[in-house]
């Protein structure tokens, strides 16, 4: 008996869904026609208890009517667009575009003065290859000392604000996890605990 009802079920699977869903649908309706009742009553409650008066309570209401009333109901042109882009729509066949002539290009003459040659381009900055691998704090003298490596010849200093590294940069500040460096006619370079600098 019980494999009949089943077989049934199997067969007519597309129908026992549309039933179910139309049964949440219905509760989930339900449950919110229920919902908005007990929330006029409280806004009326809640209204009489703060002293409001009808023309305020009024002016409540209605601005809560508009605010649903955005929500819920839209003209039906509202959608005309998702009708017009069909998201499931097949993509239209793919046409490679029609070739494009370049325009034709004027070479404008260029004069150059043999008399002063150009000069030659900054050299690059040179690269930081420094690393800061640890700081001291001397309260006899009350200063921070910097232990910084160069990763390119394996050195280490031990450096003290105002001392010069590797012959190029200055240390300017010297603070627990970090020391700015200085390098003339450059900004400041940054080396963070741990990390390679700028």
């Amino acid at each position: 008996m019980n494999g009949g009802k089943l077989d049934w079920v199997k067969e007519n699977s597309e129908a026992v869904m549309c039933f179910a869903l139309f049964l949440i649908l219905l509760c989930v309706s339900v449950y919110f026609m229920g919902l908005e009742k007990r929330r006029t009553s409280m806004i009326e409650a809640g209204a009489a208890f703060a002293g409001m008066s009808r023309r305020q309570e009024a002016e409540l209401n209605s601005r809560q009517a508009n605010f649903l009333g955005l929500l819920v109901s839209k003209p039906i042109s509202y959608y005309n667009l998702i009708v017009r882009r069909n998201p499931f729509a097949p993509l239209p066949a793919f046409s490679p575009p029609e070739e494009v002539q370049a325009p034709e290009t004027i070479e404008l003459p260029v004069e150059v003065s043999p008399e002063k040659p150009l000069p030659p381009p900054p050299p690059p900055p040179p690269t930081v290859d420094l690393i800061l691998s640890g700081t001291i704090f001397l309260p006899e003298q009350g200063k921070w000392i910097a232990q910084i490596e160069n990763l390119r010849t394996g050195e280490i200093y031990f450096m003290g604000e105002g001392e010069i590294i590797a012959e190029i940069f200055k240390v300017k500040k010297i603070e627990r996890s970090r020391v700015i460096l200085f390098r003339d006619g450059d900004k400041d370079i940054e080396l963070k605990l741990g990390v390679k600098g700028d």
